[in-house]
């Protein structure tokens, strides 16, 4: 992941002017929504309802700015989405989970942001000492262009063996709950996708918006539910792995198909008027 974000970060200089209104409404659909879809299962499954606010509630994925840059798409507007959410939701997921959920263990706001910040700054730094004291290095660099794509594809293949080993292995739940929890992570899932495409992003940045808001830290939201809440929840963030990536490569799929036909509009994914 680490390795993704370094190649990322090394062709686009970040500043403080790319934060956009559009990164404002994301943030808040990343605390809003997941709450939103707590309240409305909780009269049908309390344990769905905690399962699709764990899963929901998570940071923009690191992997998210490597996705953008498949889709030709601008990097640096998921990139500040990674930089926004990840201490985001560190400082108020210990003030919003005690409120919704019984937790007995007190959440530290360190313990969460410590990880997300190492992923995220550790390239982020190495790429900026390169770009502004080894900058010869850069052209070098890139012409491992493919690597970012490779790992993509590795990362892919990880994940589903890593959720195919849980839920074989470790999960020993009923039949009926995994299907409940899968589909409230497919619901959810795709509406994060949705709203952060059509309603957030609109024709302007609606892939990025996309990914932005979609894309979750799956490993993020397993931990928080393996250690503050239970078990159960923690199916959310496993089923959501294979989902958002399934979705990220059919979605991959229908764009470069389009783009091929020239058929590819500025929201990147409906074709273009005649």
């Amino acid at each position: 992941m680490m390795i993704m974000l370094f190649y990322n970060f090394l062709n686009v200089p970040l500043h403080a002017r790319m934060v956009t209104r559009l990164h404002l409404w994301i943030a808040l659909a990343k605390v809003g929504m997941p709450v939103l879809f707590y309240f409305l299962i909780l009269p049908f499954s309390p344990q769905g309802a905690i399962t699709a606010f764990v899963t929901g509630m998570a940071p923009t994925a690191a992997v998210a700015p490597v996705i953008a840059g498949l889709f030709r798409r601008k990097i640096e507007f998921v990139t500040v989405s990674v930089l926004l959410t990840s201490p985001l939701i560190a400082l108020t997921l210990p003030l919003i989970l005690p409120l919704l959920l019984p937790v007995e263990e007190k959440i530290a706001v360190f313990d969460i942001l410590g990880p997300v910040t190492v992923t995220v700054f550790i390239p982020l730094l190495i790429a900026w000492l390169i770009r502004n004291g080894a900058s010869f290095l850069i052209p070098w660099i890139n012409r491992t262009h493919q690597v970012p794509f490779v790992l993509f594809l590795f990362n892919i293949f990880t994940a589903g063996a890593d959720a195919s080993n849980y839920l074989q292995y470790r999960s020993h739940e009923s039949l009926q709950t995994l299907v409940l929890i899968a589909a409230v992570t497919i619901i959810c899932g795709t509406l994060y996708f949705l709203v952060g495409q059509y309603l957030i992003g609109g024709k302007a940045y609606g892939i990025e918006s996309g990914l932005a808001l979609g894309r979750k830290n799956t490993m993020f939201g397993l931990w928080v539910a393996l250690t503050y809440v239970n078990p159960i929840a923690a199916l959310g963030p496993v089923f959501y792995i294979v989902y958002s990536n399934l979705y990220n490569t059919v979605q991959l799929y229908i764009y470069r198909r389009r783009e091929r036909r020239g058929a590819v509009s500025k929201d990147g994914f409906c074709p273009r008027q005649q």
